[in-house]
């Protein structure tokens, strides 16, 4: 009987599991390829309509007065993480002003900052001016794109592009423990722990060329001024570009790109490398404001605020938070403690520091006395890591009515949950 109980109830659990339904697969987060396949196959699909309609107008319209400096555009070869700038020039041949109405570059990789519609006066040119950024070409080989002008009378305009996107010039770094080097869209800085902390990232740039090409790259230069960059030649067809900082660096995440020009084999284009990663650390309150009410806290009163350690995010952090997961760089983080803490005191206000589990707490002894409406405010300064400010003050009666105003909502709310409850038990009311 023990044996068909423990069988019984054995196969009922097994029922209740099968049940059950299977855990909620992690959000997805779409790469920088997915994005890029996305957006071109919406440009692709936008394309299509506004070739027809050229194709269209060209049936029925007459060819527009422009002669155009090289409709048919040879890029040559594209390389990796390479952008270059380009333009179409069109002439109106008439006496009259031509009216155009839309401008249509069916593809994600290029852009233009012209305005889609205006006027090109008798014998003057419209110059459209693009810029072709490789990382947002969604395969390698040769492509053709083109440039749609619509005019007010006449038939659309079109003008093409086209190259060949390479994979000869390949950019790689090696960490500790790579057994090889792997490719790079970006230059990978990840987290610096410290504003005055020294080191360097190595970008290697190689190049696998026909015979009779060479690899040859300018000085390169940053949009922030923050780091410099030291270019070596390797050998032929290798060149390692070592990126440092200018100390102290700024707290935060780091912004800006590496722009490295590309003297051989074209000289036209230039690679543009993004700076990825973020520096030091942050103090944060549980609260922004402190308040004393006047009406029941007299002398000197005691509050208590809690003060936590985090890293900056950047975007690979934001994903993560995205997918449910811990910033990646908590791990570096060391927790706050009393020790790593400056601010000792403040007008009206003195600070003592015990350890929490996670950060300090913030004995704050407030002299209610010398504490005004305009109140003031206490930067938080601790040892490696970026400040945060908290207004001291007394409440005024105009905030001490929206408080209470608010706390009644808030009971209210609660007081209709619980009644819901009631009526409805086992439902979960949002």
């Amino acid at each position: 009987m023990k044996k068909l109980l423990l069988s019984l109830l054995a196969l009922t659990s097994a029922v209740l599991l099968a049940q059950q339904p299977p855990p909620a697969p992690a959000p997805h987060i779409p790469t920088e390829q997915e994005k890029n396949l996305a957006r071109q196959a919406e440009i692709d699909e936008q394309a299509e309509q506004t070739r027809a309609r050229a194709a269209e107008e060209q049936k029925v319209l007459p060819p527009a007065p422009v002669s155009i400096e090289n409709n048919d555009l040879d890029l040559g070869f594209i390389y990796m993480m390479e952008q270059r700038d380009f333009q179409f020039v069109l002439t109106n041949t008439s006496e009259e002003p031509l009216v155009y109405k839309d401008i249509a570059i069916n593809c994600s990789c290029t852009t233009s900052k012209i305005s889609g519609h205006g006027t090109i006066p008798p014998k003057g040119k419209l110059v459209i001016p693009l810029h072709f950024n490789a990382q947002k070409v969604t395969d390698f080989g040769d492509f053709i794109r083109d440039v749609i002008v619509f005019f007010d009378k006449y038939a659309a305009a079109v003008m093409y592009f086209r190259g060949n996107h390479s994979m000869d010039i390949k950019l790689t770094v090696m960490r500790p423990g790579d057994t090889r080097p792997h490719l790079v869209t970006s230059v990978p800085i990840g987290f610096v722990p410290d504003i005055y902390m020294k080191w360097f990232e190595t970008i290697n740039i190689t190049a696998e060329f026909p015979e009779g090409k060479e690899l040859e790259i300018g000085t390169p230069f940053f949009t922030n001024k923050r780091f410099t960059a030291e270019v070596k030649k390797i050998q032929k067809n290798y060149y390692q570009v070592i990126v440092r900082p200018i100390l102290p660096m700024d707290y935060g995440p780091i912004s800006g790109s590496l722009r490295i020009p590309l003297v051989k084999p074209t000289n036209q284009g230039y690679i543009m490398l993004p700076l990825n990663g973020t520096v030091g650390t942050l103090i944060s309150c549980n609260t922004d404001f402190v308040y004393i009410d006047p009406t029941t806290e007299h002398g000197v009163v005691t509050k208590i605020l809690t003060l936590t350690r985090f890293p900056y995010e950047n975007r690979e952090a934001l994903i993560a938070r995205a997918m449910g997961n811990p910033n990646p760089y908590m791990r570096f983080v060391e927790i706050l403690e009393p020790k790593d803490m400056k601010t000792k005191e403040a007008p009206g206000v003195k600070f003592s520091y015990t350890q929490g589990k996670g950060g300090v707490y913030v004995h704050c002894d407030i002299d209610t006395d010398k504490m005004t409406e305009e109140g003031i405010d206490v930067v938080f300064e601790a040892l490696g890591s970026a400040p945060c400010t908290v207004k001291f003050a007394r409440m005024t009666e105009e905030l001490r009515k929206t408080m209470e105003e608010q706390e009644k909502i808030r009971k209210e709310i609660e007081q209709e949950a619980l009644e819901e409850e009631k009526q409805n038990p086992g439902v979960i009311v949002e």
